[in-house]
């Protein structure tokens, strides 16, 4: 994503609340020297990235670097050069605790992030020293909290140095000592990880481990019901290690593997349910709960495809941010500041219809309200909204073709069986589908642009748009074959030894068949 389109949303974000940004960079960030391989080849260069954190300073944000340090490490681990790391060898998701070339490796990744952040604070602190007494600075905001990961960490315990441990105790030592190391060479940062991992040790083990001196969790939660995953009995385990904890809620990213558009209402009622559980939980941590998170994914993981584009979820970001930093959700649209923010043209009022603003309710984009909108990344989420309605009116026209007519059917085609006329009718418009999601593919490229670069449009294209169009050009082809035949066979059709197989018909009436089927095949060839 290009940094310059995330430098627009700034202005628009402190205004509804925001206080800082997680940043989780993987292969994006411009590693250096024995680690440069580690950065993708379209990653961000330094100056930009400077240039783009250092705008967010000047608006008053903090900034949380994410980097993981245990699983999800898929980024690191895939390339040849690191593979030794590996918890095991034929997966890359994890890495192997237990040797000390993964330790300082750990090590040599925390520290360049780490330095990097610290000279845009550095170059902050300079600028403030320079202002004058009538100018105040708006870089006062420090780098103050690191996230090292340590979610899902699916491979552990597993290889022959870890077997020697339990999974418990390897997880505690690898974070206490990972956390150990930035506080020793960065007093004043805290270590944040992901919570998930704890939720199922006891108290004692997290007690005798001191745990809760080297880091605060971010507790995660993107499903509607939150005690169904953090129940108050783990809240209080946690209470009496941790003096405080974060909270994480999703705006995208959350519901599907590859949606084009998130789901906003599910979004929203996570994070309304979120302010009920912070308002309930806090106060048994005794620094409370330090803040929430709206986490928007871009992919599951490394190896995963795309999944909602930011400008998509724009929607639900402000929706749901401007929700929890005003504690409540509002639905007067004459009081909410969102429609005003989004620069939205079409204005429901509520007073009028007696409906609130916004419903509620699953299966809605709500595409009349924010497609009036001119947001910066409006026009993409204009096209995703289009993109979806074609592509689930062509996934129904090609189930229809294929498994509910009677005509184009697996059977159909396997025995190349069925009636020219139909399958004319059924493959008319074929040709002019395949024409209109070519021009979209075009149009993407058009559109997003000026948000991403073209290798992230082109996988964009490659993975939500390209594949229907091969299921067009497919069903196309079959169709020119099932009405190139003249002559057909007698009933009843022969079956075909995959059947038999499976054990799906008697052998001795696939044998029978064979012989109709060779006469069949015979005259095929000679009549057409």
């Amino acid at each position: 994503m290009q940094l310059s389109f995330l430098k627009r949303l700034l202005p628009m974000l402190k205004t509804l609340g925001a206080t800082g940004l997680l940043i989780e960079y993987e292969d994006m960030f411009p590693y250096t020297g024995v680690l440069q391989a580690l950065s993708a080849k379209n990653a961000y260069k330094a100056e930009e990235l400077k240039d783009f954190l250092e705008s967010v300073k000047m608006h008053g944000l903090s900034i949380m670097p994410l980097v993981q340090t245990f699983g999800h490490f898929e980024f690191a681990l895939k390339l040849q050069e690191f593979e030794k790391m590996r918890e095991i060898p034929e997966s890359p998701q994890s890495i192997c605790p237990s040797q000390q070339d993964s330790i300082v490796f750990i090590q040599n990744m925390v520290t360049q992030i780490i330095e990097f952040h610290m000279s845009i604070d550095a170059g902050a602190a300079a600028y403030s020293s320079n202002s004058t007494a009538n100018e105040p600075s708006t870089h006062a905001t420090t780098f103050t909290h690191i996230h090292i990961g340590c979610d899902e960490v699916a491979r552990m315990g597993e290889c022959v140095q870890c077997r020697e441990h339990g999974r418990h105790e390897i997880f505690l030592t690898h974070v206490t000592g990972i956390s150990n190391f930035v506080k020793t060479h960065w007093p004043h940062l805290q270590v944040v990880i992901w919570d998930d991992m704890l939720r199922d040790m006891m108290l004692s083990e997290m007690q005798h481990s001191h745990i809760g001196s080297y880091v605060e969790p971010m507790v995660w939660v993107y499903a509607n019901d939150i005690y169904r995953f953090i129940q108050p009995q783990l809240w209080d385990m946690y209470s009496k290690v941790f003096p405080t904890v974060w909270a994480a809620s999703a705006f995208k990213g959350a519901f599907g593997e590859s949606l084009i558009v998130p789901p906003l209402q599910r979004h929203l009622e996570n994070n309304i349910r979120w302010l009920a559980v912070i308002a309930k939980e806090g106060g048994r941590f005794s620094k409370g709960i330090r803040g929430l998170a709206l986490t928007g994914w871009q992919r599951y993981d490394h190896f995963a495809v795309l999944c909602e584009l930011l400008p998509v979820g724009i929607p639900s970001l402000i929706t749901s941010l401007s929700t929890v930093s005003k504690g409540y959700f509002i639905t007067n649209p004459k009081e909410n500041s969102i429609l005003r923010i989004l620069e939205c043209a079409f204005h429901p009022d509520s007073r009028r219809s007696g409906q609130p603003w916004i419903e509620l309710h699953p299966n809605s984009h709500h595409s009349q309200l924010f497609s009036s909108c001119t947001y910066p990344g409006s026009m993409i989420y204009k096209f995703a909204l289009r993109l979806f309605d074609k592509l689930t009116e062509l996934q129904n026209y090609l189930v229809h073709v294929r498994d509910r007519s009677a005509w184009m059917s697996d059977y159909n085609v396997r025995h190349n069986f069925s009636s020219p006329l139909r399958v004319h009718e059924l493959t008319f418009n074929t040709p002019s589908y395949i024409n209109e999601l070519s021009t979209m593919a075009r149009e993407a490229h058009e559109v997003m642009f000026e948000v991403f670069d073209e290798y992230t449009i082109t996988e964009f294209v490659e993975q939500n748009i390209y594949p229907t169009i091969a299921s067009l050009q497919r069903q196309l082809e079959v169709g020119q074959k099932l009405m190139q035949r003249r002559v057909w066979p007698q009933r009843p059709l022969p079956y075909g030894a995959e059947l038999a197989e499976l054990n799906l018909v008697p052998i001795r009436l696939l044998n029978a068949d064979q012989v109709g089927a060779n006469s069949d095949q015979g005259n095929a060839k000679t009549h057409n």
